[in-house]
């Protein structure tokens, strides 16, 4: 059985690495409170953190573009046949 791939690191973890900060440093810092609540509905942020903030999230947020949907186009539409394009 092959070896198991290493688990890629969450932005969050990124992020407290570059900050150096150990875990019992998260509620204390400013810079990653700032952080996190700019990215809090775009990224995973521990429970327990957003808690202690008082930092809520959207659940119904979403920043990311649905395929297909780059020009308003529902991503069933086939392109080149429609109004859209010109055709008549």
């Amino acid at each position: 059985m092959p070896p198991a791939a290493p688990a890629l690191a969450t932005e969050f973890e990124l992020r407290v690495k570059q900050l150096q900060l150990t875990l019992d440093m998260y509620p204390s810092s400013l810079e990653l409170r700032t952080w996190c609540q700019q990215n809090r509905n775009r990224i995973y942020i521990p429970e327990w953190l957003l808690k202690e903030w008082g930092i809520t999230v959207d659940m119904g947020f979403n920043d990311a573009a649905e395929p297909g949907d780059e020009k308003g186009e529902p991503c069933d539409t086939p392109r080149g046949s429609g109004a859209a394009d010109g055709a008549q």
